[in-house]
């Protein structure tokens, strides 16, 4: 027993990196014990016994670091990321504060994913990839930071700019102006029936936006103008709003930023960059056609 516990002491000097854990180490016990069995064992040849012995146990011992590590790898995987947390919480947080640091914090996660898989120029088909992990509120965030961070090429940031705008929330004037800088409104007409709407416009244009008389009193209106009056009376007068108001003022069709089409032709048009002297009131109550648009699209 006592050569037993001087070999131990002797493998832990020589070779006690190896020895880790106590299983490990009780394996190597029994391995030595064996060796002190043998008639033909020499102490002149302990050192040589200890390495043996570690060899014969390395594999336990690399056994038993795979499965801490997979272990570690699997509590890392099942732990919540911020993109998961924020669609776990988003929707019953009622703390504004706390509701903006969940998104911001999914957005930066999403933004970082992104930018570590891909590098050098961006392309339509990876920008299109990664709505794949936004919802409504996300959507602009993330398009407007890559925008910004990467070399997107002309098609991507254009189907970019468009699915997000139009699936999007959380809009700010100066992003989309600086954005928008680089571009004319023809590099966004890309289907036949927008190029053929363009085609069609003359060249001064009425354009509508239904919004609140605060925002006309403010003069902080947003991008999004329409060629359809009901379209703009429904989103006016939308949800029995009371407070609602239809503006329209007549513009130069090479003046609109974009033309999007879909149910209607929405376009994007920069009030503070041309001014607002023709804007006008249309109407601040529901006429017919706010309900000729309910009747036939709602």
């Amino acid at each position: 027993m006592l050569k037993v516990l001087i070999l131990w002491v002797l493998c832990l000097i020589f070779h006690k990196k190896t020895v880790i854990w106590f299983r490990y180490e009780i394996e190597l016990i029994f391995e030595l014990s064996a060796f002190i069995m043998n008639p033909n064992f020499r102490f002149c040849s302990i050192k040589k016994t200890v390495y043996i012995c570690t060899q014969k146990t390395k594999p336990y011992c690399n056994t038993v670091k795979q499965h801490q590590m997979k272990k570690e790898s699997k509590s890392k995987t099942l732990s919540e990321s911020k993109v998961e947390k924020y669609y776990r919480c988003y929707r019953n947080e009622n703390d504004d504060e706390k509701k903006w640091n969940l998104l911001r914090d999914a957005v930066s996660e999403i933004v970082d994913d992104f930018i570590a898989k891909h590098s050098g120029k961006i392309y339509q088909s990876s920008i299109k990839s990664v709505f794949r992990m936004c919802d409504s509120n996300t959507r602009w965030p993330v398009f407007s930071t890559l925008a910004y961070l990467c070399d997107l090429s002309k098609n991507a940031f254009v189907s970019g700019f468009k699915y997000a705008y139009t699936c999007g929330r959380y809009f700010d004037n100066d992003d989309i102006r600086e954005m928008l800088y680089d571009y004319t409104m023809k590099d966004f007409l890309t289907t036949a029936d927008e190029k053929k709407f363009y085609k069609s416009l003359s060249e001064t244009v009425k354009i509508y936006r239904g919004c609140s008389p605060k925002e006309y009193s403010d003069s902080c209106f947003g991008f999004s103008w329409t060629t359809d009056r009901a379209t703009a009376e429904f989103f006016a007068f939308r949800d029995n709003s009371n407070d609602g108001a239809v503006y329209s003022m007549d513009v130069y069709k090479d003046e609109l930023s974009v033309i999007i089409g879909g149910i209607e032709y929405e376009v994007l048009f920069d009030v503070e960059r041309y001014g607002n002297e023709s804007l006008s009131l249309v109407t601040d109550k529901p006429t017919r056609y706010y309900d000729e648009y309910k009747l036939h699209n709602v």
